[in-house]
């Protein structure tokens, strides 16, 4: 199954939870394997319209080591469909930041050196690490209960 960018993508979660995300960054080189993505919402149902995401920015990601919006991880469960692709909304201009990232201080947009930055600016930048499925629900089950917590999230009733 081909991904692309801007594809709007459902993870189910441990908890129940439903993560709606969106691809970000597809690499085609070296990193091939990988995608990126953003949360833009969670849902307990699965009425996801185009209208409820349109416009809708990033959610910021309980605290993780240099991850603060967009997670790296393989395609597999994209191509065997356990992670449904529900439809496409293109990225947005502010979205495409997320397509500057660093690996070991070297600085890169999209698969492009762009320059070097020092171990003091690593913590600017998101490092390319590959999480894998286990910890992509951890960190998205985290941030449910972190949103639940300071009610920026509802439960809702059946």
């Amino acid at each position: 199954m081909k991904v692309n960018l801007g594809d709007i993508i459902l993870i189910p979660l441990s908890n129940g939870w439903k993560a709606v995300v969106k691809i970000v960054f597809i690499p085609v080189g070296d990193f091939k394997k990988v995608i990126s993505f953003i949360v833009l919402d969670f849902s307990q149902d699965e009425q996801i319209t185009l209208e409820r995401l349109r416009d809708k920015p990033a959610l910021p990601l309980v605290a993780y080591v240099d991850v603060r919006y967009q997670i790296f991880t393989a395609k597999d469960y994209i191509r065997n469909k356990e992670w449904p692709i529900l439809f496409n909304i293109p990225l947005t201009e502010d979205e495409t930041q997320y397509q500057i990232y660093q690996v070991a201080g070297d600085l890169y947009h999209n698969e492009t050196q762009i320059g070097k930055i020092s171990p003091g600016e690593y913590r600017n930048y998101t490092a390319l690490r590959c999480a894998g499925f286990g910890s992509v629900d951890q960190l998205l089950v985290l941030t449910v209960e972190s949103m639940l917590e300071k009610n920026q999230l509802q439960i809702k009733k059946i």
